[in-house]
């Protein structure tokens, strides 16, 4: 009995170590799993935020290099968040395989990732990786049989000896200041880099400045439409305008487009602007028609808002809030808008074209896919870009390449409206290749609205330019 009991003993203690050591090899390797949850990304195993702060060091420095996808969100909004989660994959993986083994990649959430150096990357080195990550997130993904087209662009910041980046050359500020150089690789175009230059600070505070401004326009009613004129070229008559947007800045005065809608599209606020002078535009076209009931207006869509569903419904208020007929109203969109997502797009704009409202093509001929949107899209206009208008009369391959255009429009049934029209010899020759209309510092500048009315009461014309009278 006593070696009986001698032998449980010896088999209990064996199994209690057994057991001991195995739930401390399952709790140690809980712990990996949970040190690998709390720093790896989940979905593409890069590092992830905290990781990448972690190595962050301010006693050695580095070089960061900020990357935002430009056009994620047309393709997690067109093929839904799986397909989007599938893409963000692929993207770690390139990021992965041209980043340097002794870097640090990781995705810090969303459509974010990073790329740490080390410090004694030089500039040259960087842009080299920079550019490598460019061109391979450039090349197409699919995704469920459908090709993603889509880019990156990239903020670099230099932190340490020699670097540029906060007091003393300290990585406190690396983020903030890749963050700011991306913000300037976005503003240049996207599909680029910047590298972070100290100036590029005082700029963010600006535009963070602006944004705020912009945010309390909408509340405070500083905005103003300017119109243009659109001509009639045989006859002279003003047949309708296009409706421009200003800002009266309270402090900066009278802001053209170009001063602020890149942070309005940045901060998210170009839909809202769009829809501000939508409804504006059609209550002021509505009061002219009471005395000039064949005049139409024009408005410029942007790319948010043309792939916006709300826009038919928005164009539909507008004009019954207005009490304006469909077919008084033109929206103009550009080719560029269309890139983000054409199958979207020409959604939309069959239901507003099922609205009795016309649609123009505008800036035709300065993208690469011109003819493909024609084929692509319900477009009733083309408006011809002032580029192929400016050397009409001295070029014969400018001539070539308008008149061209004008026959492709006229074989298709389109409205023809030629833009930048400064002269006298180029309003000529438009009206001399049958071109219908006409708009351009020649015939006027932009006006407010009550210089329209003026001159709508007035009864004045533009100089006619009637084909027939026209020598070759």
């Amino acid at each position: 009995m006593a070696e009986l009991a001698l032998i449980v003993a010896v088999v209990a203690s064996a199994v209690a170590i057994w057991l001991g050591t195995r739930l401390a090899a399952d709790r140690q390797r809980h712990r990996a799993a949970l040190a690998e949850q709390a720093y790896r990304d989940p979905l593409t195993g890069l590092a992830n935020r905290a990781t990448l702060v972690g190595a962050l060091d301010p006693g050695t420095g580095g070089v960061l290099l900020l990357i935002d996808l430009d056009g994620f969100k047309a393709v997690n909004d067109t093929l839904g968040h799986g397909a989007g989660d599938q893409l963000l994959t692929v993207v770690g993986e390139r990021i992965r395989a041209v980043a340097p083994r002794s870097a640090l990649a990781a995705r810090l959430g969303g459509d974010e990732f990073a790329v740490l150096l080390p410090a004694a990357t030089s500039r040259s080195e960087a842009v080299a990786v920079a550019e490598r990550v460019l061109a391979a997130l450039s090349g197409p993904i699919i995704l469920d049989g459908t090709d993603a087209i889509l880019g990156a662009s990239i903020g670099i910041a230099f932190a340490g000896p020699g670097g540029q980046t906060g007091p003393g050359g300290q990585t406190g500020h690396l983020l903030r200041d890749a963050d700011i150089a991306l913000y300037a690789a976005k503003a240049a175009g996207r599909a680029c880099y910047q590298i972070f230059e100290p100036g590029m600070h005082a700029e963010t505070l600006a535009r963070v400045q602006l944004e705020t401004d912009l945010a309390h326009a909408l509340i405070r009613d500083e905005f103003e439409i300017a119109y243009q004129p659109i001509v009639d070229l045989p006859d002279g008559r003003v047949t309708g305008f296009e409706a421009l947007l200003r800002w009266r800045h309270p402090t900066r005065g009278l802001l053209m487009p170009g001063a602020f809608l890149s942070t309005a599209e940045e901060a998210g606020l170009l839909p809202a602007c769009d829809r501000w002078i939508l409804s504006n535009a059609c209550r002021q076209l509505a009061r002219w028609r009471n005395r000039h009931p064949d005049l139409t207006v024009s408005v410029n869509i942007s790319a948010g808002y043309l792939t916006d569903r709300t826009l038919p419904a928005d164009v539909n208020a507008a004009l019954a809030a207005a009490g304006l007929a469909p077919e008084a109203l033109t929206l103009e969109i550009t080719e560029s808008a269309l890139v983000t997502d054409l199958d979207r797009a020409a959604e939309v704009l069959r239901q507003v074209k099922a609205l009795g409202v016309r649609v123009a093509l505008d800036d035709f001929g300065t993208g690469y896919s011109s003819l493909a949107y024609m084929r692509a899209l319900p477009i009733d206009i083309l408006k011809i870009d002032r580029s192929f208008v400016a050397d009409l009369s001295t070029s014969a391959d400018e001539s070539t390449l308008t008149g061209a255009i004008l026959a492709l429009a006229r074989s298709l049934k389109l409205g023809q409206i030629a833009e930048g029209v400064e002269d006298a010899a180029q309003a000529q020759w438009l009206a001399q290749n049958d071109c219908g209309q006409a708009q351009g510092y020649h015939f006027a500048r932009p006006m407010p609205a009550d210089r329209v009315t003026a001159l709508l009461d007035s009864g004045a014309r533009c100089a006619p330019y009637p084909a027939e009278r026209v020598a070759a």
